[in-house]
């Protein structure tokens, strides 16, 4: 079984992306996307990104990983602007410091 972020890696393996750049799209070092490569070979028992991706198409990992992810309840939508509530905001340690603006 994959973790949610060789998940993630796995579905970056069919791009054209280098393993340095899917570590910057993921803000991960490019030491634990190498390592996350490793482990999802390992476990998929492939030895090169053309078969991950193939083993991959095969077993449909990728897919039961969307289909929990629609299944999932999703938080309300707010219609408007985020709300800040004046009593709270007189505690803040940074009024007076010249950010006054940040208050409400």
């Amino acid at each position: 079984m994959l973790t949610e972020r060789e998940l993630t890696v796995l579905e970056l393996l069919p791009s054209l992306l280098s393993l340095d750049e899917i570590a910057t799209d993921l803000t991960l070092s490019v030491n634990t996307v190498n390592s996350d490569v490793r482990s999802i070979y390992a476990t998929l028992g492939v030895s090169s990104r053309r078969t991950a991706v193939r083993s991959d198409h095969e077993h449909g990992m990728l897919e039961h990983r969307r289909d929990r992810a629609e299944r999932q309840p999703r938080p309300p939508f707010s219609s408007g602007p985020a709300r800040c509530d004046p009593a709270l905001a007189q505690g803040w340690p940074l009024a007076g410091e010249g950010l006054d603006d940040l208050r409400c």
